[in-house]
C-alpha cells in the first residue's frame, strides 16, 4: 500500500524523499493568503490558519523535506509552525566521507488543506 501522507493531489510519497534546498523565495510558492489546515497528530486533530512565509514553507514541506540550512531563514517560520501544532522533526545526516552534517526539515504530521482562501 502507498503511503500518501502529506501529498499534494495526485502525488505519491516515496519512502526515501530528497531535501528540497531553498536558496530564496523563488524556490517556494508564490501563496501568501491564508489558507485552512486540518493538522492530525497523535493527540489530537484541528484546524488552523496559515499564511505568508509559514503557508510556503508548509507546503514545501508537505512535497519533501526541507534543508535547513537556507538564506530564507525557514527557522522562524518552521517554529510558527510548530507553535501552531504541527509536529516538524528536524533530521540530520552526516556524510560518510566528509563527516559533513546537514539537517532537514521533516513534517510529522498529517497534514490536508481544508480552504484556500483561509475562511
Amino acid at each position: 500500500m502507498e503511503n500518501t501522507k502529506n501529498c499534494l493531489p495526485g502525488q505519491r510519497e516515496s519512502y526515501v524523499r530528497t531535501p528540497k534546498v531553498i536558496l530564496g523565495k523563488h524556490d517556494l510558492k508564490p501563496m501568501t493568503n491564508p489558507a485552512v489546515y486540518e493538522v492530525a497528530t497523535d493527540k489530537e486533530t484541528k484546524r488552523v490558519s496559515v499564511a505568508h512565509l509559514p503557508r510556503r514553507v508548509l507546503e514545501a514541506m508537505m512535497a519533501s523535506p526541507v534543508f535547513c540550512a537556507s538564506p530564507v531563514r525557514l527557522s522562524d517560520a518552521v517554529l510558527h509552525l510548530r507553535r501552531l501544532g504541527f509536529e516538524i522533526a528536524t533530521e540530520t545526516t552526516v556524510n560518510q566521507s566528509s563527516g559533513e552534517r546537514t539537517a532537514s526539515y521533516v513534517l510529522q504530521s498529517h497534514v490536508t488543506l481544508v480552504s484556500k482562501d483561509g475562511a
